[in-house]
């Protein structure tokens, strides 16, 4: 403990002077916290958000690059002011949380599950000075999370040890079609959900960084074996949200590339490409009736994932479950952190805000109310607006990084449609931060023409204001706009 203790130490101060290492070893301390974790006496639950003080650290090193939401190049008024009424709320709803329950920590929750993604953003987008310094991040934090998810393999082939356990309480469910018994499987991390978030994002970055640009031939063999063995890794964590996940990825993907024709043709061929390997695959030893047998259940599972009990429980986890949050927590709910992933253990969670709270919508209208649910939606609203304008804006200047922003945004929209249906794997910081991240190198690729000129003499910026793009040259002391 003191060696490990000793070693996030000099990481945080290498964090504090260092923001470019920073930000990778922000990544390092989010996947290294669940092993280290299930290693120590009592598996301490404050190792879940110690990838915070990372950041947190990365974040003041960064301060000088510019800290108000104008930095990100997004100045937009009505998104502004969403942005500040929202947080404002979320203050004041962690200060009632305080006050009903009389638990700092659940209050303390509150604001981390609501403003953790604030600080990715910014340093995502400082760093992020060119398409070669997002494609290092991305490689690496897919490397981490195949080393971190392999251990589902291990697991399955019968391995057993504290470090492929889940934390907590074993995870077991029974097969609908057979009602065998069925572990979930959790890899080197806390729990199955963590493993299959992941799996699914590392999977679609593989993708994007396949379809955004022409490389190298050993970069699609690595991609070649990489997207099958997180995709067949999530089947494995019994998890179906993170299949899920990925067909709408691909779904959202597909049609922004189709939409703003920039080779839509690209992620068709890799998807056939796939299908062809898996089916030569299947024709292998691997699949000898022994070993399909240990996997069949965990097939038989992710088969489910889709069709009309996917729509049923979107539907029961948002409209349906309205009129009983309000009914258990009232219009103005029950204060920010009561409902969310982490305060069961502090006297939160479903003894409050109820079961039906269970959807991401759900959560925040249990937490925040009706006035919070509507200033989501007004949030959400603005930031499609400005997301959608920056979209149109890449792709009149550059392919390769427009394929880049519609596979960014189309991950983003997929984790939204997820968070509508269960919110729990939103609460951990580090998949907080990571989505955090991942909108901050959306912005900061759509803009790294306006930005790289902005360091000469010569500046050419622009930002988008209530949905019109404006463009100012800066000579001299004199700005003129167009």
């Amino acid at each position: 403990m003191v060696e490990v203790a000793l070693l996030a130490s000099l990481a945080l101060a290498i964090c504090l002077v260092d923001p470019r290492k920073g930000i990778f070893l922000s990544i390092l301390a989010g996947f290294l916290a669940d092993p280290i974790r299930k290693m120590l006496p009592g598996e301490p639950l404050f190792l879940n958000v110690v990838v915070v003080a990372f950041v947190a650290a990365t974040f003041m090193a960064d301060r000088k690059q510019g800290l108000r939401l104008g930095t990100l190049g997004v100045q937009s008024r009505n998104m502004q002011l969403a942005i500040k009424m929202f947080l404002a709320l979320v203050v004041v709803q962690s200060g009632i949380a305080f006050l009903s329950t009389g638990s700092p920590v659940i209050a303390a929750i509150g604001l981390l599950a609501y403003f953790a993604p604030l600080p990715a953003i910014f340093v995502a987008y400082h760093f992020a000075r060119n398409e070669s310094d997002v494609f290092r991040l991305i490689s690496f934090y897919i490397l981490c999370s195949a080393v971190l998810v392999s251990g589902v393999y291990l697991s399955v082939m019968g391995y057993e040890g504290n470090l492929l356990r889940a934390v907590g309480v074993e995870q077991i469910i029974y097969s609908a079609a057979t009602g065998e018994r069925l572990q979930l499987l959790s890899g080197f991390l806390r729990s199955s959900e963590n493993a299959a978030w992941h799996a699914s994002t590392a999977a679609c970055l593989l993708i994007l960084l396949a379809v955004s640009a022409r490389r190298s031939a050993r970069f699609y063999w690595i991609a070649g074996i990489g997207m099958p063995f997180l995709i067949v890794a999530i089947l494995l964590t019994g998890r179906r949200k993170g299949l899920v996940a990925v067909v709408l990825f691909l779904v959202i993907y597909a049609f922004l590339l189709a939409y703003f024709r920039r080779g839509a043709q690209r992620l068709a061929v890799l998807l056939l490409l796939l299908g062809v390997a898996a089916a030569l695959f299947a024709q292998t030893n691997w699949f000898s009736e022994e070993k399909v047998s240990v996997y069949r259940p965990y097939v038989e599972r992710g088969s489910t994932a889709a069709g009309s009990d996917a729509i049923e429980r979107l539907r029961g986890m948002t409209i349906d479950s309205f009129k009983w949050i309000i009914a258990q927590n009232g219009l103005f709910g029950a204060g920010a952190g009561t409902g969310s992933q982490g305060a069961q253990y502090f006297g939160g969670g479903a003894d409050i805000v109820g079961g039906a709270a269970e959807g991401g919508l759900g959560k925040v209208l249990a937490e925040l109310g009706v006035p919070g649910l509507a200033l989501l939606f007004w949030l959400l609203a603005g930031l499609l607006r400005v997301l959608w304008q920056l979209a149109r804006d890449v792709n009149n200047r550059s392919s390769v990084r427009a394929r880049m922003v519609f596979g960014l945004l189309a991950l983003l929209g997929a984790n939204a449609v997820e968070f509508t249906t269960a919110h729990q794997i939103y609460g951990d910081p580090f998949v907080l931060l990571m989505l955090g991240s991942i909108l901050g190198f959306a912005l900061a690729i759509a803009q790294i023409d306006q930005r790289t000129t902005s360091k000469d003499g010569l500046c050419g910026s622009a930002w988008v204001s209530d949905g019109r793009v404006r463009t100012h040259r800066k000579i001299g002391a004199a700005t003129v706009g167009t």
